[in-house]
């Protein structure tokens, strides 16, 4: 196959590491192409796939419009998978002129309206829609004008590399990662450590990995609950996954999810993770086999959960489960496998 992913965001993110993953692993029996706007994300895949920058400025731009057409008709591309927002008008309009099949890549829950431009974009401009969790294609599936449109749910895939355990520092070290952004509700989980009883929270490390706009917001919540020594913001890390595996206990509290990389990539370090249900986290964790589930990000709750799993005294074992269930589903040759099979699909279908 000829495939071309593009990627039009500034800065790095769990979807733009799926995209740098999947053009990576596909690039090894087939011909990848990787559209970037950031040289930074350029960096992020494998030398087998050919790169270049468009400026991707609005969904009208004809610089980049003219730059796709060039790539596609050179170099004979049979498929264009857009993963943001912004490429999905873009990537479908240059598709129909050119007479490819486009693929619009969704990696969160999203309710759609019955407006024009959700019809046109979700609808009738592209083949198929690729989600990586079970509840995505379940809403989206609600939508009337969608129901008999091909969505299809592919996993995320990550590295399951051994690891050496860290050894016990005598803190217990808590990790989130994501971009520092409301719907993360890092600042829940900052009330819920601020709630749990002194003689605990002695004991614990909070550190949150990730940049973004609340930033700022986050590090006052943090100074007016008095919790300097406690919790730290890391900053964005290439490789958040090292840090992760020196952790004790991995928390994701998003009101909004796929399902996270770094959310996997915890568990197949063996690191027990404590989630809320948003997005596919109900299908894959079971509390206290693979993990542990609360039903919201309410600080109290949050709070009472993570006391309780401070005290454990089987918290390897139900780390170690984690791994096995991410070594079972979310590898990335099943990943491949299973977006070579979907892709081949989608190419040699006839359009309807």
């Amino acid at each position: 196959m000829k495939l071309l992913f593009t990627c039009s965001s500034r800065n790095w993110g769990g979807n733009e590491k799926w995209t740098a993953m999947a053009a990576t692993a596909l690039s090894e029996d087939h011909d990848v192409y990787y559209c970037v706007r950031s040289l930074k994300i350029m960096k992020s895949v494998s030398s087998e796939v050919r790169r270049t920058r468009l400026p991707f400025l609005n969904e009208l731009d004809p610089v980049t419009i003219i730059g796709l057409i060039f790539l596609i008709r050179k170099h004979r591309i049979e498929c264009i998978i857009s993963t943001k927002q912004k490429e999905y008008f873009l990537c479908g309009l240059v598709a129909k002129w050119c007479g490819i099949r486009h693929v619009m890549r969704l990696g969160i829950v999203r309710q759609l309206s019955d407006s024009f431009r959700d019809r046109l974009l979700y609808r009738h401009f592209n083949d198929a829609i690729l989600v990586n969790a079970l509840p995505i294609k379940t809403v989206l599936l609600q939508s009337p004008f969608l129901r008999s449109h091909p969505v299809e749910v592919i996993y995320n895939g990550v590295s399951c590399q051994e690891i050496s355990i860290h050894p016990y520092s005598g803190q217990f070290v808590i990790t989130s990662a994501g971009s520092l952004i409301r719907r993360k509700r890092f600042h829940c989980l900052i009330e819920a450590i601020a709630r749990i009883p002194l003689s605990a929270r002695q004991r614990l490390n909070l550190k949150i990995i990730g940049s973004g706009p609340d930033e700022a917001a986050l590090r006052d919540l943090i100074r007016n609950t008095g919790l300097e020594q406690t919790v730290f913001l890391t900053g964005f890390r290439e490789h958040p996954e090292a840090l992760i595996a020196k952790s004790d206990l991995f928390v994701l509290c998003s009101e909004n999810e796929g399902i996270s990389n770094a959310l996997l990539e915890a568990m197949a370090a063996g690191v027990p993770v404590l989630v809320t249900p948003a997005g596919g986290n109900r299908d894959v964790i079971q509390t206290g086999v693979n993990g542990f589930l609360v039903e919201n990000s309410n600080p109290a709750v949050l709070a009472e959960a993570i006391r309780q799993i401070i005290e454990r005294t089987d918290l390897k074992q139900i780390g170690a489960r984690g791994r096995a269930t991410v070594h079972s589903r979310f590898s990335i040759a099943q990943m491949r496998d299973e977006l070579t099979r979907f892709l081949k699909k989608v190419i040699h279908e006839k359009s309807d």
